[in-house]
């Protein structure tokens, strides 16, 4: 597991915020509201929850390192950590879904899916709370960074939630030997590598329930040179699981120190 840098309370035009780096993978997360809402369809007696999810235009990874976002330059946070051009590249707006791709798209559904767990929306009657991530820097366990930023964010704001909520991605690969090794929160080449599956959990660390996963994984492993048949995917499914939830309690005490630390 990568070590991993997080920060809250980042932009002052926020309701709230927060930033996450692992390694080469760095995102923000803001959160505007709860706003009232003049128009609206669906149900006015909860909170309408818009969630975006985008990439910056540079942060596929292998950019230069003159191009590099780092936390050791917390006072600018890139290009756009002015709370202005965060508002102009849709992190302090609700977003425009018709602009991203289906990368983007299927990332922000994962996401707003594992925050309606969380988030107590019924407290909220009519108002709308947006909650918006940028990808600054992409290199591998971004949707699972994206739970753990954008819950800190909702956190920060002070919105109410039954939980909090940590994102958490394992890679299964198979070591030299042929046997099933699991690597938590893995870089790009890491996921490349991931032949006996992926898997990418939401977890409810204090309510251990799970919000949200997505396992990219075959039905059953391919038959061995001797006829006989291969580990069922149940198998791996369950160790990448096991992995899982550990890595999102260690993301849980960072979590929850990042907090600490703002309170103070």
């Amino acid at each position: 597991m990568r070590p991993v840098f997080l920060q809250v309370g980042i932009l002052d035009r926020a309701s709230g915020s927060a930033y996450y780096e692992a390694g080469n993978t760095k995102l923000v997360a803001a959160v505007c509201g709860p706003h009232a809402v003049t128009q609206r369809e669906g149900d006015w007696e909860r909170a309408l929850l818009e969630v975006s999810f985008r990439r910056a235009g540079w942060s596929s990874h292998g950019i230069g390192e003159e191009g590099r976002v780092s936390k050791r330059d917390p006072g600018h946070y890139g290009e756009i950590a002015d709370a202005a051009q965060f508002e102009q590249d849709g992190v302090l707006g609700s977003g425009d879904s018709t602009t991203h791709n289906d990368m983007e798209r299927e990332a922000g559904l994962f996401l707003s899916r594992a925050l309606e767990s969380v988030l107590l929306l019924r407290q909220y009657p009519g108002a709308q709370i947006d909650v918006s991530v940028l990808v600054l820097e992409e290199d591998g366990s971004t949707t699972s960074a994206a739970v753990t930023v954008a819950a800190l964010a909702c956190a920060d704001a002070g919105l109410d939630m039954v939980d909090l909520l940590v994102g958490s991605t394992v890679a299964l690969r198979r070591d030299e030997s042929g046997g099933r090794q699991a690597s938590t929160e893995p870089d790009m080449e890491g996921e490349r590598q991931a032949v006996d599956g992926l898997l990418v959990l939401a977890w409810q660390p204090s309510l251990c329930r799970i919000a949200n996963l997505r396992w990219q994984g075959g039905v059953e492993d391919a038959r061995e040179e001797d006829g006989s048949s291969g580990v069922a995917a149940a198998e791996a499914f369950s160790t990448a699981l096991e992995a899982a939830i550990s890595a999102g309690a260690a993301m849980y005490q960072a979590v929850r120190l990042s907090l600490e630390e703002a309170a103070q």
